[in-house]
């Protein structure tokens, strides 16, 4: 048998066991809230990790009704891509070139699904482990043609409208090197502006609110692992959105930023930990889920980081070297990442697809135009 045969019945073989946990695929129903929820750099050996460590307890992994596929993950002008392309995939539903935020390789600009949600009248928002202003998150509310253009995309974030903005880097809201203070045209918009995860967990309902703050010293709090930081926003998040109960629903993208960082630097135990808190994240989406009917969650993955393999003695392997200094997007690999979905609609995601088909997939059970230019 051929390498390629081997590789093939080898994923065949691991799309049929984990469709044993899904139910009879029934009828498409109206999906009115969406969860989505990205683990950057996120592959099967990250997943894997969280399921052997976390035992005896029971992982997302293992909940009944849930939907599995894996996703092509190259850029437009690579076999590897960065966050930038992939976030792209995920937000705009096109493929393009490493280090480009929602453009098209040709320059032109997209168009997120969650700007389509907006304007369909949902409650919007992005909870972010991390930087508000890097790749991933940046795809769902900007656009501009190199991905270090933090400063341009914090310019355009009082404008995209997003309800609910949770992540870092106030600096470039409030202290920024043209000395312009973007905080007025927040609080003229009607949002809270905030640099205290506190008074974000304090809020009483609903609020359009704007609080970045330095996640990094939050997620290393003492606990973390069984209610780290975006677990707790998550809960509180869903817990607001419930409570609105608007009639066109939310659209809400969680990411967990820092299964990445360790990734690039080939931290096993960093990882670990991050998945475990990544696990937990997941579950409390997964609970609204069960409780809320008309929402799907989609839980996938911008690219994998650093070749991850679960080896013996409790060991683990890297198949990307890490470190400071290798070049960008070293570490990262094109390797297939997982596609879970959960919910109404969930069957919809089975299988084998391209990275962009997922935002297509949720826009079309959502009733969303997602209308993109693509070359």
């Amino acid at each position: 048998m051929t390498t390629m045969k081997k590789i093939i019945l080898a994923v065949s073989v691991l799309l049929a066991a984990c469709a044993c946990n899904r139910k009879e695929a029934e009828p498409a129903a109206p999906v009115k809230n969406v969860i989505y929820i990205i683990g950057d750099g996120m592959g099967i050996g990250q997943i894997t990790s969280m399921i052997v460590e976390a035992r005896p307890e029971a992982t997302f992994v293992d909940t009944p009704g849930m939907s599995v596929g894996l996703a092509k993950t190259y850029s437009a002008n690579e076999r590897v891509t960065d966050s930038s392309a992939g976030g792209t995939a995920l937000a705009c539903g096109v493929k393009t070139n490493n280090g480009v935020d929602a453009l098209t390789p040709s320059g032109d600009t997209l168009t997120s699904i969650m700007t389509y949600a907006k304007r369909a009248g949902k409650v919007t928002g992005i909870l972010d482990s991390s930087e508000m202003f890097d790749a991933t998150p940046a795809c769902f509310y900007g656009y501009v043609p190199d991905r270090d253009m933090w400063d341009e995309l914090a310019l355009q974030l009082p404008d995209a409208g997003v309800d609910i903005l949770l992540g870092s880097h106030m600096e470039y809201i409030n202290d920024r090197k043209d000395g312009i203070d973007l905080t007025p045209r927040f609080l003229d918009k009607g949002y809270i502006v905030t640099d205290r995860f506190e008074d974000f967990m304090a809020l009483p309902g609903f609020h359009r609110i704007l609080a970045l703050f330095e996640t990094e010293k939050m997620m290393d709090m003492p606990g973390a692992e069984q209610d780290d930081m975006l677990t707790q926003a998550t809960r509180k998040t869903l817990d607001m959105l419930a409570g609105l109960d608007k009639p066109e629903g939310f659209f809400l993208m969680i990411e967990s930023a820092r299964i990445d960082h360790f990734g690039h630097v080939n931290d096993a135990a960093g990882i670990v930990s991050e998945m475990k808190k990544f696990n937990h994240t997941v579950q409390a989406a997964f609970d609204f889920a069960k409780t809320h009917e008309g929402t799907l969650v989609v839980v996938t993955a911008d690219h994998e980081t650093s070749g991850l393999s679960v080896y013996y003695d409790d060991e683990y392997l890297f198949a990307a070297a890490g470190g400071e200094k290798t070049p960008h997007p070293a570490g990262h690999t094109g390797n297939f990442v997982p596609v879970f979905a959960y919910g109404t609609g969930a069957s919809e995601f089975d299988g084998f697809m391209e990275n962009t088909e997922i935002p297509h997939r949720i826009a079309k059970l959502a009733g969303l135009p997602l209308d993109n230019p693509t070359e």
